[in-house]
């Protein structure tokens, strides 16, 4: 039977240090129960790694055929796991995908290590998306906020982000100079060598496109909508909500992700390339080398995304999403719930606490979705960084 190891880097490392990536944990958490319920469904051993504080809490909600506990040094770990298993995949932030893929090497179901290095860089994979004929955001790059940045390109607002981030951390919207020094101040320090990348804001619907490939062929793809919200000139992700079956954006979406795959060498596996459309066109902002939080709701929708991430090809002609499934999945990330000491491991309500802190859920239609929205998640809409109750009909 096929060997499969599943390393998700913050449900792995949580508790062996002072850690700076609480905020992602329980996305985190949510895709390393999703991958586990779709590759058990594919038919495959699953081994996982799990820090020893996740374990102790969580370990035994997580139904596997073993579970490596990481209690030392977790490169050490996959180093030695790597031998023992015929595939791998793992998610990671940006920066410590790099070192994760270059241990995993030929086992790592996804990009090639050179790819994986150039799109962990948004600055670099922008430039070379642009070269790939996409529409992306007019981009400038920075290393320090001591250095000089001409922003004449661009008109004020932009996007403030590190060049190395996940999950929409510490991106802001600066509108004007002062907000737009004090953004260079604070992203400096979250990006691991202190680089800063400037986009213009494009207006729009904000979304994703998750795709499978193999073998430069799209074996599945769906578009997504993302509740992306600002707050304080932050910009902060909520969740999805899929798929989209708006004819005229799934077909702008099948020629993004066509023109992905044919300039892309070395792409393989799940992919996440976050958007923003308008009516102008379809904007690529990033590309994400690994599983996202919006597979979480394609595995509620889709148990069989577990064969396809290993490779297996599905029978005719149909490779969208939602030309597959009926009705649609949301994940809600409840931002205002998020409180450090309900996440400290040692606290006697952390399982309650990250069940608080994601809300995953399927309904028959995307009105049912909105009513959700509406009803319970009032300030996530008005927040949100377009007019969802306005724009529903034209998006679905």
């Amino acid at each position: 039977m096929v060997k499969i190891l599943l390393t998700e880097y913050v449900v792995s490392t949580y508790g062996l240090n002072n850690y700076s990536y609480i905020s992602l944990l329980a996305e985190a958490y949510a895709m390393t129960r999703s991958l586990v319920k779709v590759l058990k469904h594919a038919g495959v051993d699953v081994i996982i790694t799990l820090s020893n504080q996740i374990h102790n809490m969580l370990g035994r909600d997580i139904k596997v055929d073993d579970v490596v506990i990481i209690e030392g040094n977790y490169i050490n770990v996959l180093e030695e796991l790597r031998e023992d298993v015929d595939y791998a995949i793992a998610i990671a932030p940006p920066h410590e995908m790099i070192t994760i893929v270059e241990i995993l090497r030929d086992k790592f179901l996804g990009p090639s290590y050179d790819l994986t290095k150039i799109l962990s860089d948004k600055y670099e994979a922008t430039l070379m998306l642009r070269k790939c004929g996409l529409k992306t955001p007019l981009t400038l790059s920075a290393y320090s906020s001591s250095e000089k940045i001409s922003i004449d390109e661009v008109s004020f607002p932009v996007v403030v982000k590190p060049s190395m981030s996940a999950g929409a951390e510490c991106v802001y919207i600066a509108r004007d100079k002062d907000s737009f020094v004090e953004s260079i101040r604070k992203i400096t320090k979250c990006d691991p060598k202190g680089y800063v990348v400037i986009q213009e804001y494009v207006e729009g619907f904000h979304g994703s496109i998750s795709m499978v490939v193999y073998n430069s062929e799209i074996y599945l793809y769906s578009l997504n909508l993302q509740l992306i919200s600002i707050l304080n000139n932050r910009i902060v992700y909520n969740g999805n909500v899929l798929p989209l079956r708006n004819k005229d954006y799934v077909q702008v979406a099948r020629s993004v992700v066509e023109k992905i795959v044919k300039c892309l060498s070395g792409l393989k596996g799940y992919i996440g390339i976050d958007v923003v459309w308008n009516d102008e066109d379809m904007y690529v902002i990033e590309v994400n080398p690994r599983f996202t939080t919006a597979g979480v709701a394609i595995s509620e929708l889709y148990p069989d995304l577990g064969k396809i991430l290993i490779g297996y090809r599905l029978p005719g002609k149909e490779r969208y999403l939602g030309n597959l499934v009926q009705g649609y999945a949301y994940i809600i990330k409840n931002v205002d719930h998020i409180e450090r000491n309900c996440l400290d491991s040692s606290s006697p309500n952390f399982d309650l606490c990250l069940d608080k802190l994601i809300t995953i859920g399927r309904v028959a239609e995307f009105k049912d979705v909105l009513n959700i929205l509406l009803k319970q998640y009032g300030d996530l809409v008005k927040n949100l960084a377009y007019n969802i109750t306005i724009v529903s009909n034209e998006i679905n």
